[in-house]
C-alpha cells in the first residue's frame, strides 16, 4: 500500500493512499467543523420553523380575507334587503293610500246616490 504525504504546515492535509486522496484534519478543526454542523442543524430547525409559522401566518390571512369578502358579501346582501323592506313599506303605503282613495270615493258616491235618489223622489211626486 502505497501512502505519500505532503509536508504541508496547515490543517486540513492531503494525503493519497493508493490513489485516494483524504483530506485529514487536526482536532479542533473537527471540533469547528463538527460545532458548525450542529449550528447549521439549529439554524435549518429555525428555518424549518420559521417557514412553518410563515405558512400558518398566510393560511390565516387567507382565512381573515375570505371572511373579510364574506362580511363585505353580507352586508350588500343586508343593504339590498334593507332596501327591499324599505320597498316593501312604501307599496304598504300606497296600497293603503289607495284603499283609502277608495273609500273616499265610495263614500262620495254612496253620497251623490242617495241625493240623487232623494232628488228623484221629490221630483217624482
Amino acid at each position: 500500500m502505497a501512502i505519500s504525504s505532503y509536508s504541508q504546515n496547515i490543517y486540513p492535509k492531503k494525503l493519497v493512499i493508493n490513489n485516494d486522496t483524504i483530506a485529514a484534519f487536526s482536532c479542533a478543526e473537527v471540533r469547528d467543523i463538527n460545532c458548525m454542523i450542529s449550528e447549521r442543524q439549529v439554524y435549518k430547525d429555525q428555518l424549518d420553523t420559521a417557514i412553518v409559522y410563515i405558512g400558518n401566518e398566510e393560511q390565516k390571512y387567507k382565512l381573515l380575507l375570505k371572511d373579510k369578502n364574506l362580511i363585505t358579501a353580507l352586508q350588500k346582501e343586508s343593504l339590498a334587503l334593507c332596501k327591499g323592506e324599505n320597498d316593501l313599506k312604501d307599496i304598504k303605503l300606497l296600497t293603503l293610500q289607495g284603499e283609502l282613495v277608495i273609500q273616499k270615493n265610495k263614500h262620495k258616491r254612496t253620497i251623490w246616490t242617495i241625493i240623487i235618489v232623494a232628488l228623484t223622489l221629490s221630483l217624482l211626486k
